[in-house]
């Protein structure tokens, strides 16, 4: 009767914990790789934002420039 209970031996733990560390593994990967993603889509607006602003400032400086030269 004890001989018929399944019995999950070494070798089959050994897989399922390597399986289990594959799928974190790429779970975290997969994380890591989407927080970069959306960190570096942040960084690209913010330097957009500040490239838009400068030259913003210095059109209007060099207007000032001109109109001060007339």
């Amino acid at each position: 009767m004890l001989a018929m209970l399944p019995i999950i031996g070494p070798i089959e733990l050994l897989i399922m914990g390597l399986a289990s560390l594959l799928v974190w593994g790429g779970v975290i990967t997969f994380v890591v790789f989407v927080v970069r993603a959306l960190r570096r889509k942040t960084d690209q607006d913010r330097t957009i934002a500040t490239l838009v602003e400068e030259n913003r400032s210095l059109r209007e400086a060099l207007g000032k420039r001109q109109d001060a030269e007339v």
